[in-house]
């Protein structure tokens, strides 16, 4: 038994860490029903977290007078406007191979050498308000986990076809590769906002081309 040690009334390998636990029959079947107990817990908040979610959207809707309020996913868009978005662009001299500066060590010493410059630029993007089904009161962490865990089929709606969350340098790459590619429309920067007046969060969209906003996703005007 050189190779076991004994730990209680059983002998266990010397390689197992002394912390191991080690369970009689009765200690698994234990466990093993609290863990199901647990699971069954779970289950049961999540139904009920998504029953309360749903009487949430609907009680929105009908505040609103969105018709049919059971069907309705409760996201409008207010407005929706182009927006200048400025961001840095490159400015090469002329006849340099940019591809031998394409690391940002490279390009640093293009910068030194005064091969590159960087100058202000803009592009004509898209603005656009939606407003959310969920309460301003609500805090930003749950909203924005609930809203951006619902995006995928909203977004499609508005003909999105990409979400790339993109800022300073990355810009001039996201709209030159729009120019190239026009039928994209790209999500790449979003800002929440709780709107205590209308008593709703409500989040700006910024698109690289306007939205498709149907009649489902319109305020009731009636």
């Amino acid at each position: 038994m050189e190779w076991c040690r004994k730990q209680g009334s059983v002998y266990v390998p010397m390689d197992v860490p002394a912390d191991f636990i080690i369970l009689s029959r009765e200690e698994y079947e234990e466990q093993k029903a609290a863990l199901r107990d647990v699971a069954s817990q779970m289950v049961n908040e999540q139904n009920l977290n998504c029953n309360l979610l749903r009487i949430m959207r609907e009680r929105a809707n009908a505040r609103r007078h969105l018709r049919p309020k059971k069907k309705r996913d409760g996201y409008i868009v207010l407005a929706s406007r182009p927006w200048r978005e400025k961001y840095m662009a490159d400015n090469w001299l002329p006849d340099v191979k940019r591809e031998h500066y394409e690391t940002p060590e490279k390009r640093q010493n293009a910068i030194c050498q005064g091969l590159l410059t960087r100058k202000p630029a803009v592009a004509v993007t898209w603005r656009t308000l939606l407003q959310t089904p969920y309460d301003a009161s609500l805090p930003f962490s749950s909203v924005r986990y609930q809203v951006e865990g619902e995006w995928e089929k909203v977004l499609l709606d508005f003909s999105v076809t990409a979400i790339e969350p993109t800022e300073g340098n990355d810009l001039e790459r996201l709209f030159t590769e729009s120019k190239d590619k026009s039928f994209q429309c790209v999500l790449y920067k979003w800002i929440y906002k709780a709107n205590f007046r209308s008593g709703f969060w409500e989040v700006e969209l910024f698109s690289t081309s306007d939205l498709t906003v149907t009649e489902a996703h319109r305020p009731d005007v009636t």
